[in-house]
């Protein structure tokens, strides 16, 4: 018989698993705006040194 952190470490497995797919989709999202947010700075910052 499966003890209750047998089936915990299950459920929590099968929901990690179910949210890891939309957790890469975030993640490419928020590297996608950090790679805009940088190209955007940078001209800025090199107009201010000058």
């Amino acid at each position: 018989m499966p003890t209750v952190r047998h089936i915990l470490s299950h459920i929590s497995l099968v929901h990690l698993v179910s949210v890891s797919g939309r957790l890469d989709v975030l993640r490419h999202g928020l590297d996608q705006n950090l790679i805009m947010l940088r190209k955007g700075s940078l001209p800025g910052a090199k107009e201010g040194e000058s």
